[in-house]
């Protein structure tokens, strides 16, 4: 799946909208959507154009007072494994 900012490179245009405006957000909230068991936080930060996991991280944790790999494990997408554990 492409991300907005790799589609906008090949249309040769500006990414607009929340993404554009506030990038990190915009990673909080897809990490928060996505299922723990099939995404990875960096295929997440590459689809939106960071390729510095590292520094990402520590700013990210600098804004949310969390790593990105926690938001991702509270996602609010139910955990399969979470489900079989109660008898589900």
């Amino acid at each position: 799946m492409a991300g907005t900012k790799s589609l906008c490179r090949a249309k040769r245009q500006e990414p607009t909208g929340a993404r554009a405006r506030n990038p990190r957000t915009a990673v909080r909230t897809e990490l928060y959507r996505a299922s723990p068991d099939k995404a990875q936080v960096s295929d997440i930060l590459a689809d939106f154009g960071f390729w510095h996991f590292g520094q990402f991280a520590k700013d990210y944790r600098e804004a949310f007072g969390e790593r990105p790999s926690d938001t991702l494990r509270r996602s609010s997408v139910p955990q399969r494994t979470a489900n079989k554990a109660r008898g589900a």
